[in-house]
């Protein structure tokens, strides 16, 4: 599951601008689980708003299908079209090489999207979502 949070610089610490919704994700997690925090001062293009649209519905698209969220995640950048073929990597692009049924394949980072190749993964990602709770 993913979540986005805001957190404060104070004087001497770091403040959760939304307490409730951090204690309501601390539900959902068991004890000694560890996961990752991403913190985003803003000036990364990783986590724009399209991004985290992304995310929030790949995470859906996981949870109706009963996929975990890098399963999922693979299955949508192979879907809509943010793959290459083994033998021809993409020159300057972030890739990562990802078996999918059997075949590998070169995954786009999605950091390493353009607004059209984000929007094209995100809208796909969302009729996923729509034909998977159908």
């Amino acid at each position: 599951m993913t979540m986005v949070i805001q957190l404060v610089v104070g004087k001497d610490r770091i403040r959760v601008v939304d307490h409730e919704k951090l204690l309501k994700w601390k539900k959902s997690l068991v004890e000694g689980q560890v996961f990752d925090a991403i913190f985003d001062d803003g000036s990364s293009t990783a986590l724009t708003p399209l991004a985290k649209r992304y995310f929030a519905t790949r995470d859906e698209y996981a949870g109706l299908n009963g996929y975990t969220t890098q399963s999922a995640h693979e299955e949508l950048k192979h879907f809509f079209g943010m793959c290459y073929p083994p033998d021809s990597p993409p020159v300057g692009r972030t890739v990562r090489l990802v078996p999918y049924h059997g075949e590998m394949e070169w995954q786009l980072s999605v950091t390493d999207m353009d607004h059209d190749e984000l929007s094209r993964l995100t809208e796909g990602a969302t009729l996923a979502v729509a034909e998977a709770g159908i």
